[in-house]
């Protein structure tokens, strides 16, 4: 199921095209963004590896996964990636990455209460996040979108979550 761009204040979220490799590359590729991620990679191919992963989950019938380009409307620029993975259910689980260059301006929080909103538009009665329990930034999103914390499985992990 293609998702139509959904449009924010600053922001817009749409799907990502296979020729964004350098975008992605930018964020993905960061150590100073990547350093929380599971997935981080480091170099170019590794990065193009990852969109193709994404543009598959795209097109993927029934469609379990929604990451999205964050592209900066007054800019023109793709500054990041947000979405979510169906993990049950009615359960999502959520996720937002921006360059660091657009941190602390509320570019995350503008991104995943559009990605809350498409999940809930989809089915989604209760939304999850996850990040490392040394991710301040990530955690301040989390409770400025009204999640409250959760049990987590590893200790080296923060979970928050919200009923819709």
């Amino acid at each position: 199921m293609k998702i139509s761009d959904l449009e924010g204040e600053r922001i817009r979220l749409r799907e990502w095209l296979p020729n964004e490799i350098d975008g992605v590359h930018r964020w993905v590729g960061n150590p100073v963004v990547n350093r929380f991620l599971s997935f981080a990679t480091s170099s170019r191919e590794a990065s193009a590896a990852h969109l193709q992963d994404i543009i598959a989950g795209q097109q993927a019938d029934p469609r379990t996964e929604y990451f999205l380009a964050i592209e900066h409307i007054e800019a023109g620029v793709t500054i990041g990636d947000a979405g979510f993975t169906w993990i049950e259910k009615g359960v999502a689980e959520i996720g937002y990455f921006l360059e660091s260059e657009y941190w602390g301006a509320g570019y995350a929080s503008e991104a995943a209460s559009l990605i809350i909103d498409l999940a809930k538009s989809l089915g989604a009665n209760h939304i999850v996040a996850t990040c490392h329990k040394d991710n301040n930034a990530s955690e301040k999103v989390m409770l400025r979108l009204g999640m409250q914390p959760a049990e987590a499985a590893r200790p080296d992990q923060l979970v928050y979550a919200m009923a819709l």
